[in-house]
């Protein structure tokens, strides 16, 4: 998987809010970092983690992503 086929799948997953607000990277071992500047979205993204990955996983398939660490 590419940086911008995730980028493209993240955009999907949570909708123009969330990805105006965060950003999202592929580590080496297949996890998926998202960093958020304010305290309120990073919370947001927390609490929606594993929908957020339930959702990357219908795009990109089953074992496409590793874990979701929101940073």
């Amino acid at each position: 998987m590419s940086q911008a086929k995730l980028e493209a799948a993240w955009r999907i997953a949570v909708g123009d809010a969330l990805n105006r607000v965060s950003t999202v990277r592929l580590e080496p071992d297949g996890s998926i970092a998202v960093m958020s500047s304010d305290a309120r979205w990073k919370r947001e993204l927390k609490r929606s983690s594993s929908l957020i990955a339930t959702r990357l996983e219908s795009l990109l398939g089953p074992d496409a992503i590793g874990k979701l660490q929101v940073k």
